[in-house]
């Protein structure tokens, strides 16, 4: 029984690294997202489109704190973790997931509305 208990525990520390793994990848992958926007942003853009252009630096920032917040709890509380706390990291990942795809669909929109496709 004991041999059981170790086997699910290292298959939830196996996840808990992978997990945070992948929310150090979202970190940078967000903020390089964000830091380009800013760049365009800076560089000028036309006040029909300037919203879009905020709101999706406003949704990769929120996607960044997110996973930072994400990558903190795992890290401190890895000596403790239990199958219970699996919904909080549940939720934590899909909000991460949920701040990107508003990010992204902000920022596609921008390109559209500056592309004038459906103008």
């Amino acid at each position: 029984m004991e041999d059981r208990n170790d086997n699910s525990k290292e298959t939830l520390l196996k996840a808990i690294s992978s997990l945070s793994d992948w929310s150090k990848w979202m970190i940078s992958l967000n903020f390089a997202a964000a830091t380009g926007c800013v760049l365009v942003l800076r560089g000028g853009v036309a006040e029909p489109v300037r919203p879009m252009l905020l709101f999706a630096i406003i949704f990769f920032s929120l996607s960044v704190l997110c996973s930072s917040l994400f990558v903190f709890l795992l890290s401190i509380q890895v000596e403790t973790i239990s199958e219970t706390d699996e919904v909080e990291y549940k939720l934590l990942g899909k909000v991460q997931l949920i701040l990107f795809g508003a990010g992204l669909l902000c920022l596609l929109a921008w390109v559209v509305k500056l592309s004038g496709v459906f103008s």
